[in-house]
């Protein structure tokens, strides 16, 4: 799945949103809300590293393609 770290985003944003609410609502912090927010913020780690693996990974495959930059 090349653009799988966009879920990982939307995800990230849903669930740290959807903590948010809940304690600006008023609700009482407890362990079951830092579950919630962890997992936000666990989604949102994994979308950035998803990203940041998936342009080195391309950036390796272009130098060991031959289509190195720095040889131009």
């Amino acid at each position: 799945m090349k653009y799988v770290y966009i879920l990982y985003f939307v995800f990230a944003v849903f669930i740290i949103g959807f903590g948010s609410a809940l304690l600006i609502n008023g609700v009482p912090f407890s362990w079951k809300m830092a579950c919630i927010l962890l997992i936000g913020v666990y989604f949102l780690y994994r979308g950035i590293a998803t990203c940041v693996n998936q342009k080195r990974r391309r950036e390796r495959e272009e130098i060991d393609n031959g289509n190195d930059p720095a040889n131009a």
